[in-house]
């Protein structure tokens, strides 16, 4: 995903449901989700600073799906004024690519 905010500061939400039950952040760019046994690494590649964050998919309100055991993962970023941004996400089940690893 590429952004390229004009003239004012951008705040950029990405996020994902997940039935994970832990959210373990391994550094400031890479994020562990499991379930039982499973696991998968949340990694973002970008320039600019990222914050992750978790909450829960069950909602409040009454006509809402209530999505029991679900969660939102994902991260929020500030993007610099005039400026072309770059975001990649990937996705790596049981383990971290040796080159992601060694970091």
């Amino acid at each position: 995903m590429s952004v390229s905010p004009y003239n004012q500061y951008t705040k950029l939400t990405w996020n994902m449901a997940t039935e994970a039950e832990s959210f373990t952040p391994v550094n400031d760019r890479v994020v562990l989700l499991q379930k039982g046994a499973r696991r998968l690494y949340l990694v973002v590649d970008t320039p600019v600073s990222i914050r992750f964050f978790s909450r829960s998919a069950e909602s409040p309100n009454y006509f809402d799906s209530p999505n029991p055991g679900i969660q939102f993962v994902g991260f929020e970023s500030v993007l610099p004024m005039a400026q072309k941004t770059t975001f990649k996400v990937c996705l790596y089940p049981d383990r971290l690519p040796d080159y992601l690893a060694e970091q």
